[in-house]
Order: structure tokens, then C-alpha cells, then sequence
């Protein structure tokens, strides 16, 4: 058990910025504890020999980001298979073969991270399964690739005493086993979790199961206090800052006890994910930005009317000022005018 849990925390945050200093891809984590539980329990699991795991949870819950970093921390490899359109069997394949020629010929400790949304097919979970339980998957390789795996393991299955090419391949077999870790990311929810695990007891058998429940209302209020000091745009003095946090802690929770009410009285599940969450701050954030914007560009549109009353006023008390000036000499010029016509009058006249 650990003692000190800010030195725990501490070096974590350090192992995270060494991940984030050589990934291509950032991970913009919230160390809280339950987090941190999580990543220590999937080291622990990952250092066992033939150590798997299988990690229950909502989306969003951190799974991947909990095995991604452990497996960092660790200091093993890995490895995940990339989903597209066109992913199958062969796909399939091919990434098998170079995950378990990688472990079992290099010797390289590497940790493979499965989830349920990868399973495009059922015949990708039994070959999983199949890992599990004997660390090969049957009729993967071709001659030329049990050739390869001979050629390279050779010298290791010697050293070893194993000599001939069945034995040298079951060398290379527990090689495998030894070094390569599986972690499969699974949703309770649905039928699909219980009818899986009831087809392949290995997923419960050989993993060592870890349970994502809901984020405590610590973890809630790290995360949105985080979320919301990190934007720079924001600019929330300390108070208000904690207040919209507990707002949002609040909301959460409440929603999450409105749920047990649904289950209870309608007799149906709701399902609160870790994501849900996030997108309620992403939208908190979002929205107030929007309606900054809408207030700055009414008050720009206020500021511009007032500085242009202010220009006409000014205009208009220099055009009296002229005009005070100018009032003698229009008075002169009338009265000039004035004689001036009484004189034509009188010349007219005359």
C-alpha cells in the first residue's frame, strides 16, 4: 500500500511527461486518485507472468488511456490494430503474425490493446482467446513463416536445450506467452459482454479483471478544474472558478442519482458515461465563449455609437463656436445690405 500518495502522484505526472516528450500523440490526463489506482493496478498486472487483463468499463472511462500509460511506465511496447473500412480476417492476420513475431522472435516484452469496438467479427475475439490460453493462433503461419521463426529463434531455443523444429517452435510459442500481454477494453453494456464471456472463459480465466465504475466526485472536480484553468480564453478569477466547478460536480451527480431512480422505477438502465461529462464542460466552455462574443460585439457596436454621438456634438459645438464668430459680421454685412438697398431705392426713385 502506498504511504504517500502525493509522491505517487507526483512521479506519475513525471512518467506522463516523459510519454507526452517522445509520443506523437499527447495525452492530456487528470491524474486523480481513482486514475492512478487504475494505472498502478495494470503495471502490477502487466509485470505478472502471463500477466492479461481485462478492463470493464463505459467508454470513456480511461481504459486506453490507463493502459497506454502503464504500459509507458512499464517500458514494453504497444501495440494496437488500426480499424478501417476494409479490415478483415486477412488484416487480421497479418497483425497477429507481426505482434507474435515480434515478441517471440525479438524477445521484446509488448502489451496488446484490444477493445470490444475493434471486434468487427466474433472470429477476432476466439483468436484472442486462443492467445490466451495456448499463446499461438492456430493455422496463422505458412511454411515460409514457420521457416522465418526457426531461422531466428534457433540460437535462443539451443541455448535452451531445444533442438529439433517442433521443439524450436514451442520455444517460440512460449516465448510468446512470456512477452506478450494482453489487455482487452470491454463495455458492460449490452448482452454482447455476458454471451462473450460465457463463449470464451479465457477472458475471465487468464485476465485479471479491473472494474471502471463511475469517477468519484473528486475525480469530477479535478477533471473540470483542470478543463476550465487550462483555457487561457476564460479568464475566471479563483471564485468563480470553483463555483462553476461545483455546479458542474453537482449536475453529474445528480444525474447519476436520477439514473438509480430510472432503474428502479422504470426498470431500465441509463447510462452516465465519463464522456457525457466532458462534452457538459466542452459545451459549458463553448457556449460562454459564443456569448462572449455575441456581449463583446453588441458592446463594440454601443462603443462605435457612442464615440460617433461624441464626434457630431463636438462637430457641432465647433460649428457654434464659428457661428458665434461669425454672427457680427453677418450682422454688419445685413445691415450694409440694408442701406444698400435703401439707396438703390432711392436712386430708383429719383
Amino acid at each position: 500500500e502506498i504511504q504517500d500518495f502525493e509522491k505517487l502522484q507526483t512521479k506519475v505526472n513525471e512518467c506522463l511527461e516523459d510519454y507526452n516528450s517522445v509520443s506523437k500523440i499527447r495525452m492530456e490526463l487528470v491524474l486523480f486518485t481513482t486514475f492512478i489506482q487504475h494505472v498502478c493496478r495494470v503495471i502490477r498486472v502487466l509485470k505478472l507472468p502471463l500477466g492479461n487483463a481485462l478492463l470493464v468499463g463505459v467508454g470513456g472511462s480511461g481504459r486506453k488511456a490507463t493502459t497506454t500509460l502503464a504500459t509507458s511506465v512499464a517500458q514494453y511496447e504497444l501495440f494496437q490494430i488500426e480499424m478501417s473500412k476494409g479490415y478483415g480476417m486477412n488484416e487480421w492476420h497479418e497483425d497477429m503474425k507481426r505482434m507474435l513475431m515480434k515478441s517471440g522472435c525479438a524477445d521484446l516484452n509488448m502489451v496488446f490493446l484490444f477493445s470490444d469496438t475493434q471486434i468487427a467479427r466474433e472470429a477476432f475475439l476466439e483468436e484472442v482467446s486462443s492467445i490466451l490460453n495456448t499463446g499461438e493462433v492456430p493455422n496463422l503461419y505458412a511454411n515460409e513463416d514457420k521457416l522465418e521463426i526457426t531461422e531466428k529463434c534457433s540460437k535462443g531455443a539451443n541455448n535452451a536445450g531445444k533442438n529439433g523444429p517442433a521443439e524450436i517452435f514451442a520455444w517460440y510459442v512460449e516465448q510468446c506467452r512470456k512477452n506478450l500481454h494482453i489487455v482487452i477494453a470491454m463495455s458492460p453494456i449490452g448482452a454482447a459482454f455476458r454471451n462473450r464471456l460465457r463463449a470464451f472463459p479465457s477472458l475471465v480465466n487468464c485476465c485479471t479483471i479491473d472494474w471502471f465504475h463511475e469517477w468519484p466526485p473528486e475525480a469530477l472536480s479535478a477533471v473540470a478544474y483542470q478543463f476550465l484553468s487550462r483555457d487561457k480564453e476564460l479568464e475566471f478569477e479563483e471564485n468563480i472558478t470553483k463555483k462553476v466547478v461545483k455546479l458542474m460536480v453537482d449536475s453529474q451527480v445528480t444525474v447519476q442519482d436520477l439514473t438509480e431512480r430510472f432503474k428502479t422505477e422504470a426498470k431500465r438502465h441509463f447510462y452516465v458515461t465519463p464522456t457525457s461529462y466532458l462534452e457538459l464542460i466542452n459545451s459549458f466552455v463553448s457556449t460562454l465563449k459564443i456569448r462572449r462574443q455575441v456581449v463583446q460585439k453588441a458592446q463594440w457596436r454601443y462603443d462605435t455609437g457612442l464615440n460617433k454621438i461624441n464626434d457630431a456634438k463636438e462637430q457641432v459645438a465647433t460649428l457654434q463656436v464659428e457661428l458665434n464668430e461669425l454672427e457680427p459680421v453677418l450682422e454688419t454685412a445685413a445691415q450694409e445690405t440694408g442701406e444698400m438697398r435703401e439707396r438703390v431705392e432711392a436712386e430708383q426713385a429719383g
